[in-house]
């Protein structure tokens, strides 16, 4: 499973580890990605320096790193699923796109998003926990900026939209009886109706890129259900970054499914955290590397 946008700060060193070689053996295709400041800043694990675009750009290579090494050495997966930006890895992983065009479709929504947004105020996200649906949504109707965008579970949600509006409900979400009030480190509305006024320009831009049938299928977040054809990965690609979703009913889906073990591909455990809270008995694999295991990339 691929989480949305991480805080790169808390990268493991076995992901570390394995970001490094991984992007080594590709180093003509990174370059391409990536400014100039990046690449001295991966190596020497100073991932706090690196720019918003380069943070997404490396965490997209990193949840395909680590991705590959675990089809080497655990085997491949069931079923993949991906939500947010975590939506190109796993295109990737399942055979739909490659590795170069998963990257330059990422790069491309995050500044055709950047652009829209400008000139239109500050945006934000920020997860809740400790309210039901119903209430956190009594208490953000009051806010026209904000909407509810992900559930996580019965009592954890994501918020997305005007960043003043998302810090001034921290006070009325608090004394409606929220346990957690986070703002997270994201200065764009993913997931926002906002957003829907791109969506034209970016199906467009989609157009131009091969994407193909998957070779493993994919668990939609925007529907929770299963992706086995070209159709409906672009469909999942056209509307995922401007769609509520449910982690939560993904999770749910993947039980009934037989699925139990989960193995996130990315930057530290935010899907094992999340899962906790599920009512889901998932077993959550960590990424470690075994001694004597080489791994290696080839793949297009």
């Amino acid at each position: 499973m691929f989480p949305g946008v991480s805080d790169l700060t808390y990268i493991s060193s076995p992901v570390h580890e394995v970001l490094i070689g991984w992007l080594e053996s590709r180093a003509d295709d990174v370059s391409n990605f990536l400014s100039a400041m990046a690449i001295p800043c991966l190596k020497d694990k100073r991932y706090e320096n690196l720019t918003p675009i380069d943070s997404q750009i490396v965490g997209y290579f990193a949840s395909c790193a680590v991705h590959d090494a675990l089809s080497q050495h655990v085997g491949r997966p069931n079923y993949l699923g991906g939500y947010s930006v975590g939506v190109f890895p796993a295109l990737y992983a399942s055979g739909a796109v490659s590795f170069v065009d998963g990257a330059t479709l990422l790069r491309q929504l995050n500044e055709l998003i950047t652009f829209s947004c400008a000139g239109k105020g500050r945006f934000g996200m920020a997860t809740i926990v400790g309210l039901d649906k119903n209430s956190l949504e009594q208490v953000i109707c009051r806010s026209r900026g904000v909407e509810v965008i992900n559930q996580n579970s019965d009592k954890n949600f994501v918020i997305s939209g005007n960043e003043k509006e998302i810090r001034e409900l921290q006070d009325d979400v608090l004394e409606a009886g929220a346990l957690f009030f986070k703002v997270l480190k994201i200065e764009l509305p993913y997931h926002s109706t906002f957003l829907m006024s791109c969506k034209h320009e970016w199906q467009s831009i989609i157009e131009k890129y091969e994407i193909v049938k998957p070779q493993v299928p994919l668990i939609s977040a925007i529907t929770a259900e299963i992706m086995y054809d070209r159709e409906a990965c672009i469909a999942e690609l056209e509307n995922n970054f401007c769609s509520p979703f449910s982690w939560l009913n993904v999770l749910k889906k993947t039980w009934l499914l037989g699925v139990k073990d989960i193995y996130q591909c990315g930057v530290g455990n935010d899907l094992k955290k999340i899962g906790r809270y599920s009512g889901l008995s998932h077993t959550y694999h960590e990424f470690t590397i075994k001694p004597g295991c080489h791994y290696t990339s080839d793949r297009g």
